[in-house]
């Protein structure tokens, strides 16, 4: 019985092994119903179907209609936009012949099922409700009217698109939104409109609002695609748009660097009460309009404030010498590279120095004694430094102590040696080996920093 029962367990296990996972099977959500309805794109008909009362195309279809219908695998994403040539809108020199088919079932029937799809699709800068059958994705008709007007022709039993100007409607509508919004309780709301080779640049300035005013700053392309430049900026717990207010506002002729100049302030939580908020002052900033991207955001009063702190818990190589380098990239200071001979150091460096904390307890287990760090360490101990365990009065190392300190240690900005005071302070079971710059060190976008420790 126990080799039968061996035998079968056996056999399970090779069916379980060669049997393919089972793939997950869509949820259907709806069906598409039978329709005398005709759907067309500025005169021309188009595949559609009718679910739940209201008419569908299939997004793939729109690319011989005009449409650029632009698939990302790796983002599972569908990005609908007016074709383009030579930086002008595109219709197509051949329309599509296709012509619906007879109909051969009574009106309403259901036809296909719906399915749902993890697929999203975009169209001028929003996100449209889409749908799957048999593998292709349906969107509204209805939600294409950033490209144009929609119009139900009852008698015609038609629905159609009549595709005009992307930009000009965008335009249109995000000014008469602000409009109705100056009508009602901001009666000091405005607008400007900066025109470039690739599209617009719309301002548009609230006021009233609960938390004083609000700025919005948006790029829409010539094709319907926008860019939300307050999303490009530092987060702020009431909108980017609180803090923005944008002036001496350039696009460079090709149309496609925008810069301008605003105050800039972040948070580094949700709340003020639970965090800090980083007042950069007037700053400009560079956004490249082809990519959406935030290219700098340089300070004008001459760098910005920067904290780093590193520990060796942290998941970073090991070494016989302590090595970080730090970058600035638009509005935050992030380690690049490090090294750590072992666990037990803990280093924070900021604008106004460098701390390295030593728990001297994990020193031997970790194999220090044996580290080009740890002879530097006893080196720097040899030196005579200023030490706040034994000094009444703190003072400075001298041009003497600085320079053969420099065989050890180094802080460079730029690979250019950063002038500063070593000394020592204590802790609870810890000495720690302090480096206080000359004069504070902000940073400018794209600066390197780089500490370095080791015989």
């Amino acid at each position: 019985m126990k080799k039968l029962t061996a035998l079968l367990c056996a056999a399970l296990l090779v069916a379980s092994l060669a049997a393919p996972a089972r793939a997950r099977t869509p949820k259907v959500v709806d069906y598409a119903l039978y329709t005398d309805i005709v759907a067309r794109i500025d005169g021309h008909a188009i595949r559609s179907y009718n679910i739940g009362g209201y008419t569908a195309v299939v997004a793939e279809d729109l690319r011989a209609y005009g449409f650029w219908v632009v698939w990302n695998p790796a983002e599972r994403t569908l990005q609908i936009s007016r074709a383009m040539k030579d930086g002008e809108l595109e219709t197509p020199s051949v329309w599509p012949d296709y012509q619906p088919g007879e109909l051969t079932h009574r009106i309403g029937e259901r036809a296909k099922a719906v399915y749902e799809t993890d697929i999203v699709t975009y169209a001028a800068g929003g996100r449209l409700e889409s749908f799957n059958i048999d593998g292709e994705t349906l969107v509204w008709i209805d939600d294409l009217v950033p490209f144009g007007e929609v119009a139900w022709h009852p008698e015609e039993r038609e629905i159609t698109l009549t595709l005009g100007d992307p930009m000009e409607i965008a335009l249109a509508g995000k000014i008469a939104d602000l409009e109705r919004w100056r009508q009602t309780a901001g009666s000091g709301s405005t607008h400007e409109t900066y025109l470039c080779k690739t599209g617009a640049l719309l301002v548009l300035h609230y006021s009233g609002t609960p938390h004083g005013g609000m700025t919005t700053m948006v790029f829409v392309k010539k094709n319907g695609d926008q860019i939300s430049i307050n999303n490009l900026l530092p987060f702020y717990i009431y909108g980017s748009g609180s803090y923005l207010q944008p002036r001496d506002i350039r696009i460079d002729k090709p149309g496609r660097c925008l810069s301008f100049l605003t105050n800039v302030r972040e948070m580094t939580s949700d709340w003020p009460e639970n965090g800090d908020v980083k007042d950069y002052g007037e700053c400009k900033c560079v956004v490249d309009l082809w990519d959406g991207t935030l290219l700098s955001m340089e300070p004008l009063s001459g760098g910005l404030d920067w904290t780093i702190s590193l520990s060796g818990s942290d998941e970073v190589p090991a070494g016989d010498r302590l090595s970080i380098t730090a970058e600035r990239a638009g509005a935050d200071t992030v380690v690049t590279d490090s090294a750590f001979p072992g666990a037990g150091l803990q280093i924070s460096m900021s604008s106004e120095g460098v701390c390295i904390i030593h728990l001297a307890r994990l020193w031997e287990e970790n194999g220090y004694m044996d580290t080009a760090y740890y002879q530097a360490f006893q080196a720097l101990r040899e030196l005579g430094l200023p030490d706040t365990a034994s000094d009444a009065e703190f003072c400075e190392t001298t041009p003497e102590q600085r320079a053969e300190a420099a065989k050890y240690f180094s802080f460079t900005l730029n690979d250019t040696p950063v002038s500063g005071s070593l000394w020592w302070s204590r802790g609870n079971n810890h000495m720690d080996l302090n480096f206080s710059f000359d004069e504070p060190l902000k940073l400018m976008d794209g600066d390197v920093v780089q500490l370095k420790m080791g015989a």
